[in-house]
């Protein structure tokens, strides 16, 4: 795997290409004195890759496939007469190996002129396509990737891609990927294996590939943001740079892409000890819960699962109702009687008994004494008692 630092250092840009002049059309097809041209290719370029995108985004597959095989001629026609007009290389060197094999970028090439200086001047002995067509001829060995223009690919694809480039590489042999234009669908597979087996972030990957390749399609941040907002509650698995994947409800995430994930499971791989360290490989798993992962050591995120289904408390039933006064329990009419647990004790159960008479004053004589203006003491309580009002 090309990983050891010091083939890091070993990787470097060589440079764009341009095919021979006498291999290019005439320079009368575009004029160098038209002021809108710059205009008029930025605004097509711009319409291709995000218009495209959002028509995309609304339409089924087989939709867009049919549109990508429409377009094809017309949008390669396009950007060949962009690139005559244009100082940019048909072709760029993204990386030069210590193994002696080279990996290069660019468009399909549909012309036998092209194969034959990629082939005899670049020593490409690998063509892989994004393409469902071969244009590599059968003098050298290819190998395609389908995915459809406009439409991002599936991971698995990529990952197969990324994969065969790597081993191509290391047996020593130059690699050329090509999509349409080499912008989009083959750019992606090149940043992809920059991060993989290079350890680099999304962004740095970007930046490596622009300067070899100034081509190449920018996403914009804000378009990558509403993206990840439509995963919010999902069930995603993340692929971290150092092969571990991490599978989560995905809660949160910033504005440098790092993820806030909910009862996350972790993966990873771990080779028993065995004779000469080639043991056997086994899948380990741990629960982690809430986790937070760095933006920098991401790879890739896909969904597993739809947000889960939450039953919402269900509230009071419509209905015709009864207009009722809040009494706190208490009625409102006034009663005869005390209400029961609020009357004195009865008598015969802790009171006088019923043929007792109440407490008061013996036969002939007067009344108890008491203060004028007053009402005269309880019944039990003499004058003069504690508890009395003077």
């Amino acid at each position: 795997m090309l990983t050891s630092p010091q083939w890091q250092r070993t990787l470097t840009a060589a440079g764009r290409h341009r095919v021979p002049p006498s291999r290019t059309p005439k320079r009368w097809l575009f004029s160098r004195s038209r002021p809108n041209q710059a205009t008029a290719s930025a605004w097509v370029d711009g319409f291709f890759s995000n218009g495209m995108e959002s028509i995309a985004n609304s339409s089924p597959l087989w939709v867009m496939k049919i549109v990508s095989e429409v377009l094809f001629w017309p949008t390669f026609a396009w950007n060949y007469l962009l690139y005559i007009r244009s100082n940019d290389g048909w072709y760029s060197i993204i990386a030069e190996l210590p193994t002696g094999g080279k990996l290069l970028l660019g468009p399909a090439p549909v012309f036998a002129s092209m194969r034959e200086i990629l082939v005899e001047q670049a020593g490409v002995s690998v063509f892989v396509s994004t393409l469902d067509r071969d244009f590599a001829g059968p003098s050298v060995e290819s190998r395609s990737f389908p995915m459809t223009d406009f439409v991002s690919p599936d991971l698995p694809t990529v990952e197969a891609a990324v994969d065969y480039i790597d081993e191509q590489l290391e047996a020593g042999k130059s690699v050329y990927v090509h999509c349409k234009a080499g912008k989009g669908r083959s750019g992606t597979i090149v940043m992809c294996w920059l991060m993989k087996y290079f350890r680099m972030t999304p962004e740095g990957a970007q930046a490596y590939l622009a300067k070899a390749r100034p081509q190449i399609l920018k996403m914009p941040a804000v378009g990558r943001n509403t993206k990840m907002q439509q995963w919010l509650n999902y069930r995603v698995r993340v692929t971290l740079h150092d092969g571990r994947i991490m599978i989560g409800q995905f809660m949160a995430f910033d504005k440098h892409m790092n993820l806030v994930l909910a009862d996350t499971e972790e993966f990873r791989k771990v080779r028993s000890k065995g004779e000469a360290g080639l043991g056997e490989e086994r899948e380990v798993k741990r629960m982690l819960g809430l986790l937070i992962l760095r933006g920098e050591n991401i790879i890739s995120m896909t969904a597993e699962a739809p947000p889960p289904n939450v039953k919402k408390s269900e509230g009071p039933m419509a209905g015709p109702g009864r207009g009722q006064a809040a009494g706190r329990g208490v009625p409102i009419a006034p009663l005869g009687h005390a209400p029961r647990g609020l009357t004195g004790p009865i008598r015969g159960v802790g009171g006088p008994a019923p043929a007792q008479m109440a407490p008061g004053a013996p036969p002939g004589m007067p009344p108890m004494p008491g203060f004028p203006g007053m009402p005269p003491p309880p019944p039990g309580m003499m004058p003069g008692m504690p508890g009395q009002q003077h």
